[in-house]
């Protein structure tokens, strides 16, 4: 599969053809085309530091290098838009995604910034045109990757990757004000991530510090076609790295890295 053109919000490395797996990468992109950032309201300065609290920063280089030294190249699926364009993980319909809640204004289309600001106007249209640009043919890829590896091996496991700050923004404090925030949280679903995938992640990051199962953020990724269908040939896990475990920490990255390639060898060496 390749990425249609130059403007498409997504890009798909292709990983060995006897792998299982596939990476999703979700948020650690910053670009915002032109004709998006016009409707956003922030300053360049503002939306400079917007970027910085939203983006999964590195996360895509953490893919790349733990692909690199798998065992078996994994799949990646990289988001090359910031998601402050379009989030891919969010339901499109607020009436289904209860981070499109009014007061948190983060549904597909965000109209809120970390910070409870106004991001954009609710402008029906317009998110409208994001939704036809990034966010349906994103979807459409995701799933044909994975019909591609199914129909190949019978069965994906995603490892849906993401990190957070050490602090909780403020717009995670609306959802879950209490939730403790770990050196990796695990994120789980109770269809599509058996016991034994649960476990595999959480044993590849022990040594990063604490592993928090579905907290502070709980669940994971599947294309949205297996999960209303509970397709359990296809499994999913989150790993959310806390990100002073790599971007501050000496040799964080070449740590998380490994943690990463050692869950990759696991899932694939698994009947």
């Amino acid at each position: 599969m390749k990425t249609p053109d130059a403007d498409a919000s997504f890009e798909v490395i292709a990983g060995d053809p006897m792998s299982r797996v596939v990476i999703h990468v979700p948020h650690s992109s910053t670009v915002i085309p032109a004709w998006v950032r016009d409707h956003i309201l922030l300053t360049d300065q503002e939306l400079v530091r917007e970027l910085a609290f939203m983006t999964d920063a590195r996360t895509d280089e953490i893919a790349c290098a733990a692909a690199d030294n798998a065992t078996v190249r994994p799949w990646i699926f990289l988001n090359r838009r910031s998601r402050l364009v379009v989030d891919p993980e969010r339901f499109p319909d607020p009436a289904d995604e209860p981070m499109a809640a009014p007061e948190i204004g983060m549904g597909a289309v965000y109209t809120r910034t970390a910070h409870g600001g106004i991001l954009r106007d609710d402008d029906a249209a317009h998110h409208e045109a994001l939704l036809d640009r990034y966010f349906r043919p994103y979807a459409t890829a995701l799933t044909q990757l994975v019909e591609e590896r199914l129909a190949a091996l019978g069965q994906v496991t995603i490892i849906d990757l993401h990190s957070y700050p050490l602090v909780a923004l403020p717009y995670e404090q609306l959802h879950h004000p209490d939730a403790a925030r770990p050196e990796c949280c695990i994120g789980v679903d109770p269809t599509h991530t058996p016991p034994a995938l649960k476990d595999a992640a959480s044993a590849a990051f022990a040594t990063l510090g604490e592993v928090g199962v579905n907290e502070p953020f709980a669940g994971t990724y599947v294309p949205l076609a297996f999960y209303i269908e509970g397709d359990t040939r296809v499994t999913s896990v989150m790993v959310e790295l806390r990100r002073d475990t790599y971007l501050e920490a000496e040799n964080g990255m070449p740590m998380v890295t490994g943690m990463l390639t050692t869950l990759i060898d696991t899932v694939d060496a698994q009947p």
